[in-house]
């Protein structure tokens, strides 16, 4: 089974998977063995984790600071832990870029 859906690009310039959106999750992470897949959703972690930052620099309302101060911290720690799983998988450092 296929985990990434074509790629699309975002209003932002990001490439998120087909029918993605930066406040919606279509991935199981925890399942993922392969390295490759993991690979992937590394690559979709850290672009939600970027675009969440590009939204932060313009948010307009204290409250829409305080929705991607959370968005940062909640896809930082998924990018880490995705890092982490594919550290057990590879039982190496990855070059991730």
């Amino acid at each position: 089974m296929e985990i990434l859906s074509k790629m699309k690009t975002n209003l932002t310039g990001l490439k998120l998977p087909a029918g993605a959106s930066v406040t919606k999750t279509v991935l199981s992470y925890t399942n993922i063995k392969e390295e490759s897949e993991l690979r992937k959703a590394i690559g979709y972690a850290l672009a939600e984790w970027k675009c969440a930052a590009q939204n932060f620099e313009t948010a307009d309302t204290p409250e829409m600071v305080e929705h991607f101060t959370y968005k940062i911290k909640a896809y930082e720690v998924k990018y880490q832990y995705l890092i982490r799983q594919l550290k057990t998988v590879t039982k190496e450092e990855p070059g991730i870029n």
